[in-house]
């Protein structure tokens, strides 16, 4: 025999918040992973961009939850948890030094983790990476400081990441 229970939340008789259910189907228990839908994105840019830039992505490859922003480049967080997140991208030539940080904003604070390039042949590929926790709403942005990250269509340059839990 099948029920169906329609609430919101369900809660301990001491008002603490055991299971939250959003209008989108997503369930939240406290101390556990219950993601139905995974939280994964994968994007890419077809274009170099210069220093004193955010990337701004033009090539969606994957966004299971239309959480990247195309305008702002931005990843805005659809639930909370913790993030897993990495940013490679090619310089445009053996030369270049490029450096690239990976921004965190919650809360009217930021804080980010710099990732540096080097090396020699044509171009250079380079990758970092970062776990952090974010709120719903709290965002990741990608901001070249110095030098230039290539870009063509071939997706050389690539920023993803996924919902741990």
């Amino acid at each position: 025999m099948a029920s169906t229970l329609k609430v919101d939340t369900i809660a301990h008789t001491g008002g603490t918040s055991a299971m939250t259910i959003d209008s989108s189907g997503n369930t939240d228990m406290k101390g556990f992973v219950t993601k139905d839908k995974p939280v994964v994105w994968q994007v890419s840019r077809t274009s170099s961009i210069n220093a004193g830039n955010v990337w701004v992505t033009n090539r969606v490859i994957i966004d299971t939850s239309s959480a990247v922003n195309t305008t702002s480049g931005r990843f805005i967080a659809p639930v909370t948890g913790y993030y897993y997140t990495q940013f490679t991208w090619l310089s445009p030539s053996n030369t270049t030094l490029t450096d690239v940080h990976i921004q965190v904003a919650a809360d009217g604070a930021t804080d980010y983790k710099r990732i540096r390039n080097q090396g020699h042949g044509n171009h250079v590929t380079a990758s970092g990476h970062r776990i952090v926790h974010l709120d719903a709403g709290d965002y990741l942005e990608v901001y070249v400081s110095s030098g230039t990250v290539y870009g063509d269509t071939n997706a050389w340059t690539t920023w993803s990441g996924y919902l741990i839990g």
